[in-house]
């Protein structure tokens, strides 16, 4: 897809970073020159519409519904064994884990958003971390916590607060 059919303008210089803007100049990308990992931390915007944010943020509900109602329904069956309990450490990181690895994605820090491969290759650490250090219960916990950080983080940033 060229950039004409996508509806971008051509691409602007701004204080030594290099913007592209689609026809709703809402942000699409910033890819910093030299500048260093933090060069897409910047003041311009993000790169999440409001309608995805808003769309993440109901979905993440949804999920943590489902996922308390689930863990309720297996503590009920006398057939399934325990799920394992779900450690508090494990949710404070993973929602701190969550939060963090969503900020860098919506301002493109390190350009994780607008690289597939950088993005690729966070997921392979995380899930090498995740392999190697997690007992049963810390993971529980973790994957609460990321649904926790998830719905947090687009409550404040796409819905109280616009992006």
């Amino acid at each position: 897809m060229d950039a004409s059919s996508a509806g971008a303008r051509p691409a602007e210089r701004f204080g030594g970073l290099h913007v592209s803007r689609r026809r709703d100049d809402r942000l699409t990308r910033i890819g910093g020159s030299a500048t260093g990992f933090l060069s897409g931390i910047t003041d311009i915007g993000a790169m999440v519409s409001r309608r995805r944010a808003v769309t993440e943020f109901l979905l993440g509900v949804g999920a943590l519904v489902v996922r308390v109602w689930s863990r309720q329904v297996q503590r009920r069956r006398e057939d399934i064994q325990d799920p394992p309990d779900t450690s508090l450490a494990g949710v404070i990181v993973g929602t701190g884990w969550q939060i963090a690895y969503l900020t860098a994605h919506d301002h493109d820090v390190g350009r994780i958003a607008s690289s597939r491969l950088r993005q690729a290759g966070y997921v392979a650490g995380a899930v090498v971390i995740r392999r190697r250090l997690f007992t049963d219960a810390f993971e529980e916990g973790f994957n609460a916590g990321e649904l926790v950080g998830l719905v947090l983080y687009r409550l404040w940033n796409g819905i109280v607060r616009e992006l």
